[in-house]
């Protein structure tokens, strides 16, 4: 029987940083989130954010109890999705002969240097790698990584022009010159779904920028 190195649990404390320990169990989390956004027609991170599968890929829960004590859990998340959760992992540890004791106490990790995770990904853009590749990557949304990106589009280190064609990055400026107090909100309210929450944190920080360099 193949064996897959366990990971300690750090009772609540967030999961460090780095790659995302059991792939095979973070996926079929995602999907098991899709499918319950898809049934209860709602987002993902209204079942399940991304930190939270992190969470329990990394501790690899087998009780409820244990469950809770994972950052991103309250009683009622645990109460509504904890025994299916629950039973995922139980499924993956005995596919993989994965035994740990959930009680024993961990010592803390030594600190490591925090990484700037936009930096992380505007390295890996300026490689050549697509948004959607970044995204596969590092186990995020591509949303995050337009979030990212639009940091170095307010520094002027990437042009807005690789993200969004010119005439909608006018009709945006216009909307807000023409409306200062205007937020996100109101952007998508007055254009829909002509444009996407992340071309919209894409212009505004465009605009930063030219406010900055004129």
């Amino acid at each position: 029987m193949n064996n897959v190195p366990a990971k300690s649990r750090k009772v609540k404390l967030e999961a460090p940083d780095g790659p995302v320990p059991h792939p095979e169990l973070f996926e079929l989390i995602k999907q098991w989130r899709n499918k319950k956004a898809s049934e209860s027609e709602v987002s993902h991170y209204m079942i399940l954010h991304q930190k939270a599968i992190v969470e329990i890929v990394y501790h690899l829960p087998v009780s409820l109890a244990h469950l809770k004590e994972l950052k991103g859990f309250g009683g009622r998340k645990v109460e509504r999705y904890g025994e299916e959760l629950i039973q995922l992992v139980k499924d993956y540890r005995a596919k993989y002969n994965i035994v740990v004791n959930d009680y024993l106490p961990v010592e803390k990790p030594a600190k490591t240097e925090k990484i700037d995770t936009k930096k992380v990904s505007y390295d890996l853009f300026r490689s050549g790698k697509t948004i959607d590749e970044i995204a596969d990557e590092r186990h995020v949304t591509t949303q995050t990584i337009l979030n990212h990106l639009s940091h170095y589009v307010g520094l002027g280190e990437l042009d807005i022009l690789q993200f969004i064609d010119q005439d909608k990055v006018a009709e945006l400026s216009r909307f807000f010159e023409e409306n200062p107090s205007a937020h996100k909100g109101d952007a998508k309210a007055k254009f829909g779904e002509t444009v996407t929450w992340a071309d919209i944190q894409m212009v505004l920080k465009h605009i930063e920028h030219t406010k900055n360099t004129n």
